[in-house]
């Protein structure tokens, strides 16, 4: 049971990956359905065209039957209608015959109204308790399976009596089943080379063109642009190869097209990158000034206040100079004084 399901994985797996698998079942499938639909419409067609080729033949017959039984029936002469249904029933497909009077009676006995070299006949007077023929006639048709065909026979109007003739279905069914068969094996080998020719016509069409523009595909999604799908239809599988060969040419001119920026881009990097360095270097440079004003500011800012310290002093020796002036000056008036 695993293996069974293993196997049936596998094969529905193969079927699912190729699609040309799947379309040639597909394709034989529907012609399988066809060429079975149109087989039993044809073996219904040849049934009933064989069963109404056997009642013309019947009543032929039974027309011929007839007109050389006219004059036994008139006469009574049994003898004479049983060497004609003798005669009539040794055919192949024939199964019982029987004359009937006007009155619908059976004016022949059941040993030469049968054919007894068919086995289904000698199965069924074996089956039979009585030789009666009217119980015989009666059971013929239905254990049989008989097409039954039952002509008149007249001298101008008047009616003389009935030709009844059985022929055997199993004939026309035998020859039926021959020839179905014989249209089932030619429909085998029709379906064969169409589904051979079907998988070849797909793989040449559909298969090996989506397989080269797929690894073209895959080319192109590792970054290869070097190749392109050749194009030999005007189908879909066509404008499919054309699309890819337009995007292969859009990609090539998208990357040229960013080539051309990366370049322009690194040509403008390089550009900041020198003014870049310009500007550090100005910037150290006026760091530098800017430290060396900063020490001068220091300094000078020192200096202010030495400067501020000796005018504080200075004013100080002052303050006690004008102090000593003013006591010489009251000194000197009262000396003065």
């Amino acid at each position: 049971m695993l293996f069974r399901e293993r196997v049936k994985r596998a094969v529905t797996d193969q079927i699912s990956a190729r699609v040309g698998l799947k379309l040639t079942l597909m394709m034989t499938g529907i012609i399988t359905v066809l060429m079975a639909v149109g087989t039993i419409f044809v073996a219904r067609m040849m049934a009933e065209a064989q069963e109404r080729a056997l009642e013309m033949r019947g009543t032929e017959m039974g027309q011929f039957l007839g007109r050389a039984g006219t004059d036994p029936l008139m006469h009574k002469d049994f003898l004479a209608l049983d060497g004609l249904v003798t005669e009539a029933v040794k055919s192949q497909d024939m199964l019982y015959t029987y004359v009937k009077d006007p009155g619908n009676v059976i004016l022949n006995n059941a040993y030469v109204s049968f054919n007894r070299t068919r086995p289904e006949v000698r199965s069924f007077l074996e089956r039979q308790k009585t030789d009666e023929m009217a119980a015989l006639a009666r059971d013929a048709q239905k254990a049989l399976d008989a097409i039954e065909v039952q002509t008149d026979v007249r001298i101008g109007s008047t009616r003389l009596g009935s030709v009844t003739m059985g022929f055997s279905r199993g004939m026309m069914r035998k020859e039926i089943r021959d020839i179905v068969l014989m249209l089932a094996g030619t429909s085998v080998l029709i379906i064969t080379a169409m589904a051979v020719m079907i998988y070849f016509m797909a793989r040449k069409m559909i298969v090996v063109p989506a397989k080269e523009a797929t690894a073209v595909a895959i080319n192109i999604s590792a970054g290869d642009l070097s190749q392109s799908v050749r194009v030999s239809s005007m189908d879909e599988i066509g404008m499919l190869g054309r699309g890819l060969n337009r995007m292969i040419m859009g990609l090539k001119n998208m990357i040229g097209s960013v080539r051309n920026a990366a370049d322009k881009t690194e040509a403008v990097r390089r550009e900041v990158t020198e003014m870049s360095a310009n500007i550090a270097e100005g910037s150290k440079i006026q760091t530098e000034s800017v430290e060396e004003a900063a020490s001068s500011v220091n300094e000078m800012h020192f200096s202010l206040r030495e400067i501020g310290g000796n005018v504080e002093d200075l004013n100080k020796t002052s303050e006690r100079t004008s102090s000593s002036v003013i006591e010489m000056a009251a000194s000197i008036g009262e000396v003065a004084r």
